[in-house]
């Protein structure tokens, strides 16, 4: 009778033993296999990411090869910063790349926009580096124009090898975000 209880304790005790190592492989497996989704969704995610900043900085090439294009006509056709011609050209290049805000900025800081408003930028960075011939693309800043979070833009306007302003160009991050 010892023999017949023992046997079918002995089956119940092995199918227990499979049930919990099938219960802990499946367990492993599930942790597995999620962490493998995750590694996989990283690394999409970090592709996707590359993808959209290699999409954005040819976008930004594009705006400052068209700003340094305008700068060089500026400087070939001797036109004056504040002539309206120049504003003409600003507002095409502003179009023509989705721009916000397209400006001139005088060599003493003084920034006119081609809507006709008008401030002050000699404490900004940007302006300061561009003033010493170089483009430059800002961290992202306030911009003084409406207060919304931007990138500038700005390019140096040289006559007879000497910087006489520059060119800025507003890049707000609603027009960041559709780079992307």
């Amino acid at each position: 009778m010892i023999k017949k209880m023992k046997q079918p304790l002995e089956a119940a005790f092995v199918i227990i033993l499979a049930a919990a190592f099938i219960i802990l492989s499946f367990s492993q497996y599930s942790g597995l296999l999620n962490q493998s989704f995750a590694d996989e969704a990283q690394n999409d995610l970090s592709i996707s990411t590359r993808q959209n900043a290699d999409m954005a900085n040819e976008k930004i090439k594009a705006i400052v090869s068209s700003m340094e294009t305008l700068s060089q006509a500026i400087d070939e056709k001797d036109v004056s910063l504040n002539d309206s011609s120049a504003f003409v050209v600003l507002d095409n290049v502003k179009e023509s790349n989705g721009l916000s805000a397209m400006a001139v900025a005088m060599p003493d800081g003084t920034c006119l926009f081609d809507e006709g408003s008008e401030l002050q930028i000699s404490d900004r960075t940007y302006f300061q580096k561009s003033m010493e011939n170089k483009t430059v693309i800002s961290d992202l800043v306030i911009s003084r124009l409406n207060g919304n979070s931007c990138i500038i833009i700005s390019v140096p306007v040289c006559r007879n090898s000497k910087v006489v302003g520059t060119i800025n160009a507003l890049l707000s991050t609603k027009e960041m975000n559709q780079l992307l």
